[in-house]
């Protein structure tokens, strides 16, 4: 554990064992104060592998489950984003029988479309009986690796090797990414320079020859309708995941659409719910959100991160990115603490998964 994770955790485990998180949860109740909670996922592993930047172990998910089981409503987006649109908080409001008049409501979500979701998630998902939304990438389901995994591998085998590089080759990545090298920030560089340069940086690359690791897999459209056949939403994440905000109005409605329409062809299933890659503020603009209103979408997810209240926008619903957070984090994280404003007076790039 890095010394920020551990203050991290010692602040939690702090908070969490006085009790103030579940103080907090009660006095928000009494004033009638009742929200949607959106845990933002992305890929999983054996509870014997790493837990990598983005990557949670099986055991920990189900660890997550079994504290929030008893504590929320586990829905899926839509309905979550339902609730919300009907006042949240009234009993029955929802229409299936909510054992919980009034009680917090909380989706899981997973974004891209990995092939651990199928592998180690589901089971998961089954043996607590919970429901959970997948964002799917579809071009990464159809084949496609994502680009920002495959150049991330290329940049870790590069490190220490930037000056031996052709002198061409320094020169294409110093126009991308403004400098070069840049200490491991080229993919977060990278997401917002022009396509046609992402593509070039990723050519040369490519024409290197590295010796790397495959990156990680999606699920088959086969586990992808098996997921759903057992109450799993699938959602729509673009068919590239592009920065929809670097794109212009066209080019966003068909990443959006053509999404939507992949989905609904192999899954028989149009899904009613987005997710935004990457997510943040500058990630998508009035014109994302004037095209999922326009074409139909109930509800779709940011990477802004906080809770939902009825009469929240339902195109920019916030989410917490979770990692491998112990479920002391996850509960002072749930109960408000730890958000972005007491963030910014802890040590850098403490905790959760970043937005994909």
């Amino acid at each position: 554990m890095t010394p920020r994770r551990l203050l991290l955790h010692l602040l939690a485990v702090a908070t969490h064992g006085s009790g103030w998180t579940a103080i907090e949860r009660r006095r928000r109740h009494r004033r009638g104060d009742y929200r949607l909670f959106i845990l933002e996922y992305h890929d999983l592993c054996a509870d014997g592998d790493e837990e990598r930047e983005g990557v949670v172990r099986a055991h920990r998910l189900a660890s997550h489950l079994a504290w929030l089981a008893p504590r929320f409503r586990l829905v899926t987006v839509a309905q979550g984003a339902r609730w919300l649109a009907q006042g949240g908080g009234r009993e029955g409001n929802d229409g299936e029988g909510d054992r919980e008049p009034g009680g917090d409501r909380l989706a899981i979500t997973f974004d891209d479309g990995y092939r651990s979701n199928h592998q180690y998630g589901l089971p998961v998902l089954r043996q607590a009986n919970a429901p959970a939304t997948v964002y799917l990438a579809t071009g990464f389901v159809d084949g496609e690796p994502l680009w920002f995994d495959v150049a991330r591998l290329a940049f870790a085998a590069l490190r220490g090797r930037e000056h031996a590089l052709p002198a061409a080759t320094q020169d294409t990545l110093r126009r991308a990414l403004g400098r070069w090298p840049v200490g491991g920030e080229e993919v977060a560089a990278l997401k917002y320079t022009d396509a046609a340069v992402r593509l070039e940086v990723l050519h040369v690359l490519r024409d290197l020859q590295l010796d790397l690791p495959a990156p990680r897999p999606a699920m088959s459209w086969q586990q992808v309708q098996e997921m759903q056949n057992l109450g799993i939403e699938m959602g729509a994440h673009t068919v590239s995941h592009p920065i929809l905000s670097r794109q212009s109005p066209g080019q966003q409605e068909d990443e959006i659409l053509r999404s939507r329409q992949r989905i609904a062809e192999a899954t028989g299933v149009e899904p009613s719910t987005f997710a935004i890659p990457n997510g943040s503020a500058r990630d998508f603009d009035a014109s994302t959100v004037e095209i999922l209103q326009r074409s139909g979408f109930r509800a779709c997810c940011t990477t802004l991160r906080g809770s939902n209240r009825p009469g929240d926008p339902p195109l920019t619903l916030r989410r917490l990115g979770i990692g491998a957070d112990s479920t002391a984090i996850l509960a002072t994280r749930l109960a408000g603490f730890l958000g972005q404003g007491m963030r910014r007076f802890l040590p850098a790039r403490l905790g959760s998964a970043p937005g994909h």
